[in-house]
């Protein structure tokens, strides 16, 4: 059983075939990848038999976002955690291509707190067009960056009662 904490989060993982930090800093860990200054990485990558989960843990200060006109949430500090994300998730697997591990499917997870449901769907959403995920590149490029059904955008509590708990476990164990 492989288990790692990650920014206050403890995820167990029984089938992992390996689980790591990937915003690794220290140079003498054998995932660092020496980029950090120039280049994004998620918080933790999972293989599993069958997947990649690329996982981004992020805190999401809604009182400095709050706003009565846009569904309690600025439109602007919205945006800025969509290019934070995105530019993660475009990054690692721009990292793990020039690795050649991109040769499973890949999902992509963004751990969220303090969100509520209606934000969820519109960062969700806003992620797709951003990444971009789906077919609607696969056309011209033969292969998509990432399939629109492996975006995940969750809280702790939803990844314990969504199909993310059938691969593993997310639990909070900061203070």
């Amino acid at each position: 059983m492989s288990r790692l904490t990650v920014d206050d989060y403890e995820f167990v993982f029984p089938k992992a075939l390996e689980l790591y930090k990937f915003d690794e800093q220290d140079s003498a860990n054998p995932h660092f990848h020496g980029l950090s200054h120039c280049m994004k990485a998620v918080d933790a990558i999972v293989e599993l038999p069958k997947t990649y989960l690329f996982i981004e843990i992020k805190r999401f200060d809604k009182r400095s976002a709050l706003n009565k006109d846009n569904n309690g949430c600025k439109e602007e500090a919205l945006d800025d955690l969509i290019n934070r994300l995105c530019g993660k998730y475009r990054d690692t697997f721009l990292y793990r291509f020039c690795q050649g591990k991109v040769d499973k499917p890949i999902k992509y997870i963004c751990l969220i707190d303090k969100f509520d449901k209606n934000l969820f769907l519109r960062l969700r959403n806003k992620l797709l067009k951003k990444i971009p995920a789906g077919k609607q590149l696969q056309a011209k490029w033969g292969k998509e960056l990432l399939a629109e059904e492996d975006l995940f955008v969750l809280s702790e509590q939803t990844w314990n009662r969504s199909k993310m708990s059938g691969l593993g476990s997310c639990k909070y164990v900061g203070k």
